[in-house]
């Protein structure tokens, strides 16, 4: 157990050096990541301007979806599609440690690069969260972020089956983006529809 704990930090470390190299392509991803929060704090904060509510919850929000992003499309399906899937299985340790450090440094280089874009809406909304809310929080996001790789890693692992993992993989994403409260915040769904929202894994 160890060995591999051992195993994925090498892991990370390696590939958050990587991704040194590509700083600038990795603010493009960030932007990208932050597009759709933003744009919901925009739109729901005008529609609702007497819920104060709605801007604490958007920019909680892009934190959570900065620190839980996946791409396990274009690093493990891609991977299986150029024939690296051999020499995945010839190391000796589990296929999924390698794809889960390089997930873990990129949410490190994601949450880094994305400090200045949760930090503006923050100051211009006039929020502040309480430290004690953070920590109280951080199980919470532990496990959405250990969810979120896995359904994105099980996804990708469709390439072993058919060409069209990226369709599938794009169809999870459109799900977290529909179900997980970035599209309409699950406080404000009907209350009809609002507790199939709170009981899905997909709310942030």
């Amino acid at each position: 157990m160890m060995r591999h704990v051992r195993l994925l930090a090498l892991y990370i470390q390696r590939s958050f050096l990587e991704w040194m190299g590509f700083r600038s392509f990795l603010f493009t991803l960030v932007v990208n990541q932050a597009v759709a929060p933003v744009l919901g704090l925009a739109v729901w904060s005008a529609a609702l301007p007497e819920r104060s509510g709605i801007s604490t919850y958007f920019i909680a929000l892009l934190a959570v979806q900065l620190m839980t992003v996946s791409y396990e499309y274009h690093t493990v399906s891609m991977g299986i599609y150029q024939g690296g899937l051999n020499e995945s299985l010839l190391r000796p340790h589990p296929m999924v440690i390698a794809p889960l450090g390089e997930n873990l440094a990129t949410r490190a280089w994601h949450l880094l690069i994305g400090l200045p874009i949760i930090a503006i809406p923050m100051a211009a909304a006039g929020i502040a969260f309480d430290a004690g809310d953070i920590l109280l929080a951080l199980p919470a996001l532990a496990l959405a972020a250990l969810l979120r790789f896995l359904f994105t890693y099980a996804l990708a692992l469709s390439a072993l089956w058919g060409q069209q993992s990226g369709g599938v993989t794009e169809l999870g994403a459109t799900l977290v983006f529909l179900l997980g409260g970035m599209a309409v915040p699950i406080p404000l769904l009907p209350e009809s529809v609002r507790p199939f929202g709170e009981a899905l894994p997909f709310r942030a």
